[in-house]
């Protein structure tokens, strides 16, 4: 026995989180539990304490729970040519019944060199288990052909170890004896057709085996791509028959087995099995056992009705006499073929001792106690549990298996072992919908009561204004109790009525307002009242009407117009008073006049000399300085002290300037110039200066009068635009000379390009092959850019023709580049099979072009990786049987027939790395008939938006399209549909290539 470990164990479930509803129906199926984490959205799995038992695929009704086999690889292998050897569980008879031979020889079409019959391993499994029991005569023994009881017994009942028989499955003593007495297949991989998924842990254990392949994923497979199992030759085992172990895969089918060794086995031996029975009954044993009370051979069996129903099986859900009928069936003709030989049973015994040697087929197991990572509260720690759930007493432990976990202590443990939470609980759910409506009912009383006694009016109206429900506070305001039930419009005169109605389509854009409304009350008085309305909804979110709070504010109105009233007397008063003082002002204005005028001239010389920040100087006649403001002196500064006795003209006035004060003092008039300052230890400044000549009643200049402006800043921007200009004429000269590079380059790439169209056009096929076969066709090819991501190929070989549309990733140079790699993929799949005068069909092109291309593009689907490929259509034709097969990755080919259209629709699965990479190409068959004509097309004619309104050409418009012209000539029909396209598309850019073939049988 190996010693005791944590192991990370094969996974045999996988979870599809988005069709997990977390309903927990897996959980009540396990009979484990605690290998479920049902604490998030969705239940997962650990797979290192799970049995593989595969209880919770039938139980999981949204399919999100999906069992793990390796069909797949074994099929690619095959196609690759490995060697491959099968061992075959014996209930395939009841999953292929009558066919079972017949999948024989479907495996032996596709490579598969040697079947092994594993019902003959079961006969040696019998004779290890007489000869253990021969050694151990009273000792318990638990049989172990079923890989869930195995690991159940390793994870969860370690203590049961030693009482599994020393001794390997039926399936492992069928590979053992194969490699030791067929030594020819040792260096063959080994496939095991079995109706298990647990089968994996066995191999991943003892390290034997390649591929584990269910039942089921081979049936599906024939169904999916229609095949009839008839259609292959019975092929019988190519080992040894069995005799009664055919019935292995059945309840009890063991015992009756070695019966023929210990005639009274059965009397001292258990048969227990199904999900329902055998786990609890191995928790009891090993009680049983200490008692001395347990049986000799426990033959157990996980699954209910044995293997012949296992959870990978395509027997599941019939009838156990339907299930087992097939097997018994074998069984009597196994048993027949031995009583033949010399008429003596001991023919199987002579023939299994041939094959058995001591030590071959011992068998130890692993203590995976380890695997088991969990905890268990104490008392205290489980009624704290308790209590988040809501449950406070024993009154509340219901029992009621809706969590999944049977008991409440048991939900109870795995919400301590953060395997589940409070929420998932039927009880919680119900407490706590109780203490929410508690809540609610609470809170509704509490605001009827505030509506009842508030002094505001309150009201709700439906959607036909009726009321529904009004609290006292406005019943007051209306004089009326009866308010429930009447139209609301009953309150309001005309005016009001359009105020309410305007305000009534607010709420039906579920907007709230405010708004005054005048009330008519029931006497026939008027109350002015501010509405602040909101619409009202139901638990769906539909608008059920609306509310209102209502506040009665006519005193506040009657308020506000004496208000009103009384401010517009005091305006009057006011405009009155102002009259008059503008009279009286209008008197000091006259006395003034003469005063003003005389003071004018000095005001506007004192405002300019003081106020403002420019420098100001006061100058005599000749140009002596009598006076300069505090902006003179904060500009330059120099007072008044230094400038006293100074004129303006002096040794450092430059000549032109100078010139200039000169003959504007001689022509009293303005002298304008600008000047630049430089002062010792100082940043250079300059200044803009005006010199304004003061004239008195003569003619004659009284003063002169400087203002001096600071355009420091604006000459240096003037500096740094004129250094800007030059820098911007050697940017444009430089500018220039790059763009004759780039032209250059650019038209280098042109002609690159251009060529590259010729290359492309090289590769595409000759078209002879299409005026030879289909004399009336067309190719319709319109790339985008020069050249193209679409493209066709055409083949012919062993008397069949080949034709392929393919719409690569992208357009242009980037498509081009796919296009061209799958034209040379296409040659090589091709011609690299049909040089064997092979057939090749549609979906094995296909599978063998989206490994090329993953390959190619060394795509793994990680993220950020080239996701690249191509959608493909082709078309097989068989002219000798008039016939087409079709297969396509997301691509269709239209089949036009006595004025209809016949679509054949490809897999929605593209040529290169997807999701479901695993999944297979498949193909269809269509009798051709006479004029057929078969179009093949990318979406770049269907995807084609037009200048109307920005709208696709369809794959609608194209079918009408190749009905209308139907019977026109494939030369003729090509020219209407380059012009329907034209004409459709008007000025819009083309969106993509565009290629359409039309082969007329």
């Amino acid at each position: 026995m190996k010693t005791f470990q944590k192991s990370k164990l094969v996974e045999a479930i996988k979870i599809d989180e988005v069709k997990c509803v977390n309903c927990h129906a897996c959980i009540a199926a396990c009979p484990i539990k605690y290998c479920n984490d049902g604490s998030g959205d969705a239940v997962h799995v650990n797979t290192d304490m799970c049995i593989a038992c595969g209880s919770c695929l039938d139980a999981c009704t949204h399919k999100a729970r999906n069992y793990v086999d390796d069909f797949d690889l074994f099929l690619t292998d095959l196609e690759k040519g490995e060697k491959i050897v099968a061992i075959v569980a014996p209930a395939v008879a009841a999953s292929f019944p009558n066919k079972y031979l017949n999948l024989n020889g479907w495996f032996k079409s596709k490579g598969v060199e040697f079947i092994y019959d594993v019902s003959f391993g079961a006969e040696l499994t019998v004779k290890s288990y007489v000869e253990h029991l021969k050694r151990n005569k009273s000792q318990t023994i638990i049989a172990q052909p079923c890989p869930a009881i195995v690991t159940y017994i390793e994870l969860y009942k370690p203590e049961l170890i030693k009482y599994l028989a020393p001794a390997d499955s039926p399936m492992m003593h069928s590979i053992k004896m194969m490699q030791n007495y067929y030594p020819e297949f040792n260096d063959h991989k080994i496939a095991i057709i079995s109706p298990c998924i647990a089968k994996k842990r066995e191999f991943a254990e003892t390290g034997v085996g390649d591929y584990v392949v269910a039942f089921k994923s081979i049936d599906q497979y024939l169904s999916r791509h229609n095949i009839d199992l008839v259609q292959y030759a019975p092929s019988e085992f190519d080992n040894p028959k069995a005799e009664r172990a055919v019935l292995f895969s059945t309840p009890g089918g063991l015992l009756k087995t070695a019966e023929r060794w210990v005639s009274e086995i059965s009397e001292s031996s258990r048969k227990i099995e199904g999900v329902n029975n055998i786990y609890d009954y191995l928790e009891k044993l090993p009680k049983v056992i200490e008692l001395g009370m347990s049986p000799l051979v426990v033959d157990c069996l996980s699954c209910e009705f044995g293997c012949n129903a296992g959870p990978v099986t395509t027997a599941r859900g019939k009838s156990v006499d339907e299930i087992e009928y097939f097997i018994s069936q074998r069984s009597k003709s196994y048993r027949e073929h031995y009583a033949k030989m010399n008429g003596s049973p001991t023919n199987i015994e002579n023939t299994v001792n041939k094959y058995w040697k001591k030590g071959l087929y011992d068998r130890e197991y692993t203590n995976l106690w380890a695997n088991v990572d969990m905890k268990y509260p104490n008392e205290q720690e489980l009624n704290d549990i308790f209590v988040t759930m809501h449950k406070y007493s024993d009154e509340d432990i219901y029992n009621c298996v809706s969590c999944g976990y049977n008991t409440c202590e048991k939900m109870a443990i795995a919400i301590f072992n953060g395997l589940n939470k409070p929420e998932n609980c039927h009880y919680y759910l119900q407490t706590e919908k109780d203490i929410a409506q508690n809540i609610i009912v609470k809170s509704e009383r509490r605001v009827n009561n505030i509506l009842e006694t508030a002094h505001d009016g309150f009201i709700q109206i439906d959607n036909n204004l009726i009321i529904q429900q009004a609290n006292m506070a406005f019943k007051t305001m209306v004089k009326r109790n009866d308010l429930v039930g009447r139209i609301f419009l009953e309150f309001l005169d005309a005016e009001n009525e359009k105020i309410l109605l305007k305000h009534w389509k607010l709420r039906n854009e579920n907007l709230k307002s405010s708004y005054e409304l005048t009330l008519t009350q029931t006497d026939g008085g008027k109350i002015v009242c501010l509405v602040s309305g909101a619409p009202m909804f139901n638990d769906t979110g539909e608008k059920i009407g609306s509310f209102a709070m209502i506040s009665d504010i006519t005193e506040l109105k009657r308020a506000e117009i004496e208000l009103q009233q009384s401010h517009n007397n005091l305006e009057q008063k006011v405009l009155d008073r102002t009259e008059e003082l503008n009279e009286m002002l209008e008197k000091l204005r006259v006395s003034n006049s003469l005063i003003q005028n005389y003071n004018k001239e000095l005001e506007k010389l004192s405002i300019v000399a003081s106020e403002i920040d420019n420098a100001t100087l006061i100058m005599d006649p000749e140009g002596n300085f009598e006076w300069v403001n505090a902006g003179f002196t904060k500009m330059f500064g120099i007072t008044n002290d230094h400038l006293r006795g100074k004129n303006i003209i002096s040794k450092s006035t430059p000549q032109d300037i100078e010139s200039k004060i000169l003959e504007g003092i001689k022509k009293c008039k303005p002298i304008n110039y600008e000047a630049e300052i430089k002062r010792r230890g100082k940043p250079r400044k300059w200044i803009q200066a005006t010199i304004t000549p003061i004239l008195d009643g003569q003619g004659k200049i009284r003063k002169l009068i400087s203002i001096d402006t600071d355009i420091t800043a604006l000459k240096e921007k003037e500096f740094e635009i004129l250094n800007q200009k030059e820098e911007i004429e050697t940017q444009r000269d430089r500018i220039e000379k790059q763009h004759d590079i780039v032209k250059w380059q650019s038209d280098n790439i042109q002609d690159s390009i251009t060529y590259a169209r010729k290359i492309q056009d090289a590769l595409l096929p000759n078209k002879d092959i299409f005026i030879k076969y289909f004399k009336d066709h067309l190719i319709f090819f319109s790339p985008k850019d020069i050249v193209s991501g679409d493209f066709y190929w055409v083949r012919e070989k062993n008397k069949k023709v080949y034709v392929v549309s393919a719409d690569c990733t992208g357009h242009g140079v980037p498509g081009a580049f796919m296009s061209m790699l799958g034209i040379t993929l296409l040659n090589e799949i091709v011609n690299g099979h049909l040089d064997k005068n092979c057939d090749l069909w549609a979906d094995g092109i296909l599978n063998r072009l989206k490994s090329s291309i993953i390959s190619a593009m060394n795509q793994t689907g990680k993220t950020g990786e080239s996701r690249d490929g191509m959608d493909v259509a082709i078309c097989v034709f068989d002219f000798e049987n008039t016939t087409m097969q079709f297969g396509g990755a997301n691509q269709s080919v239209l089949i036009v027939r006595d004025k209809k259209i016949i679509e054949l629709k490809g897999d929605i699965i593209p040529v290169g790395i997807h999701p479901d990479e695993d999944l297979p190409f498949t193909s269809q068959n269509l009798k051709l008939e006479k004029d057929d004509q078969i179009y093949l097309f990318s979406d770049g004619i269907t995807d084609q938006f037009n200048e109307a309104d920005d709208k696709k050409f369809t794959k609608r418009r194209l079918k009408q399209l190749l009905l209308d012209h139907q019977t026109q000539s494939m030369k003729t029909h090509k020219k209407q549909i380059k012009t329907a396209l034209e004409n459709w598309r008007g000025k819009s850019d083309q969106v993509d290539d565009m290629l359409l073939i039309g082969l007329k049988v």
